[in-house]
């Protein structure tokens, strides 16, 4: 029996906004700073190829973020459950017995979502850094 593919409920338009816009831009304005006052530092590359690698690493650092993310909610839960750790090794959170397992996959862009999402950009990315390079 195939395992069913679970399906989300809403989609968060902010998040997802963030995730694709926000690493991009921020990417291109440390590209064109950095360019800008020292232009030394590309270090034989072309403009548009440095910009690119610069936006490849950003995306990288948000994918690195969501499997963080992925990793304490799977764990602990994350800062959002009742039951966070709060430093105590007594009190570390245990699963409920009521608590949903889909529940994680009600949302997109999700953890999970998140860090496929971002990696892919980042190989979409490196493409092209090397295409400009």
């Amino acid at each position: 029996m195939p395992f069913p593919l679970p399906g989300a409920d809403r989609i968060e338009v902010g998040p997802l906004f963030a995730l694709i816009f926000l690493p991009g831009a921020m990417g291109l304005a440390a590209a064109a700073g950095i360019v800008l006052t020292a232009p030394e530092t590309l270090d034989g590359l072309s403009g548009p190829a440095f910009a690119a690698t610069l936006v490849k690493l950003c995306y990288l650092g948000t994918a690195a973020a969501h499997v963080g993310r992925f990793i304490v909610e799977g764990t602990d839960g994350g800062p959002g459950h009742p039951a966070w750790w709060t430093g105590d090794h007594d009190d570390l959170p245990v699963a409920r017995p009521d608590a949903d397992p889909m529940a994680r996959w009600r949302l997109f862009p999700n953890a999970l979502d998140g860090a496929l999402l971002a990696f892919g950009l980042t190989a979409l990315v490196n493409g092209v850094a090397r295409l400009l390079g």
